[in-house]
C-alpha cells in the first residue's frame, strides 16, 4: 500500500519549473507552464497537471515539441484571430491565445481565438476562466488528436474527446464553471485513474459499453443549462 503526501503548491510550481528548465525550456516559459500546470491541480484536475508532466518531458526529449518557438498571430481581423503554437508546449499557445482573446474582445465586445500546430495543453477550465478576471465570458473548445468515441449507437472509435469548458461571471456569487469532456469520462482522467488505481477495466468498461447501459443525461443537462445562462445574458446584454 503507498502513502499519499501533501506537496504545498508553491513547491510543486517549483519542481515542474525546474524539470523544464532542465530540458533547455527558457526560463519564463518553464514558469508560465508551471504555473498553469499548478493551478489545474489545484482544480482537482489531477490527470491533466503534473500527471503530464512525464509524457512532455519525454515527447521534448524525442524532439517532437519545440523548446524555442515563435508564438505569433498568423492571421487576424478585429474580433477573430489564429495563433501558430511553432509546436511549443501547449499549455504556452493557449495562453497567448486567451490573452489576444480577451484584448480583442475589451475592443469589440466580443472575440474567438484559436491555435494551430500546438500540443497538449493540458486542462480546459483554467483557460476558460481567465476571462473572468475582466469580466468576461469564456468559452474554450479543443478537437483531440486522438480517436476514443464511438459515435451514438457505434462501437468504433470515430471521435475525440473534445473538451468543452465555459467560465461565466456571477457579481457577488461564484463564477459559474463547466469543464467537461464528450465521454463519460475524459480520456486523460481514466489514464490517471487506471496507473493509481489499477482499474483499467472498469474505466474502459464506463467509456464504452457495447449494451448502451450507461446513461450520460447529466452532462446533457448540463449543457442544456449553460447555453440557457449564455443566451439569457446575451439576449439581455446592452
Amino acid at each position: 500500500m503507498t502513502s499519499a503526501a501533501i506537496i504545498r503548491a508553491e513547491r510543486l510550481e517549483q519542481f515542474i519549473a525546474d524539470a523544464f528548465r532542465a530540458v533547455d525550456i527558457p526560463a519564463d516559459d518553464a514558469a508560465t507552464i508551471a504555473q498553469l500546470m499548478t493551478n489545474i491541480d489545484l482544480r482537482g484536475l489531477d490527470g491533466h497537471g503534473v500527471f503530464r508532466l512525464a509524457p512532455t518531458i519525454q515527447r521534448i526529449k524525442a524532439g517532437g515539441i519545440n523548446l524555442k518557438p515563435t508564438i505569433m498571430v498568423a492571421r487576424e481581423t478585429e474580433s477573430t484571430a489564429l495563433i501558430d503554437g511553432d509546436n511549443a508546449v501547449g499549455h504556452l499557445a493557449v495562453n497567448k491565445a486567451v490573452q489576444v482573446a480577451m484584448d480583442k474582445a475589451d475592443k469589440n465586445g466580443v472575440a474567438w481565438v484559436g491555435t494551430t500546430n500546438n500540443n497538449h495543453a493540458g486542462a480546459a477550465s483554467i483557460y476558460a476562466m481567465m476571462p473572468l478576471q475582466r469580466d468576461m465570458i469564456g468559452i474554450y473548445m479543443a478537437v483531440g488528436s486522438a480517436n476514443h468515441l464511438p459515435p451514438w449507437g457505434g462501437t468504433d472509435m470515430l471521435l475525440s474527446t473534445n473538451p468543452i469548458a465555459v467560465g461565466i461571471p456571477a457579481a457577488e456569487e461564484p463564477p459559474i464553471v463547466l469543464d467537461m469532456a464528450t465521454t463519460v469520462a475524459s480520456y486523460r482522467s481514466e489514464e490517471h485513474t487506471s496507473e493509481l488505481q489499477s482499474r483499467r477495466n472498469l474505466v474502459c468498461r464506463l467509456l464504452l459499453e457495447k449494451k448502451n447501459n450507461i446513461s450520460n443525461h447529466t452532462k446533457t443537462h448540463t449543457v442544456c443549462r449553460i447555453a440557457r445562462t449564455l443566451c439569457n445574458a446575451l439576449i439581455t446584454a446592452n
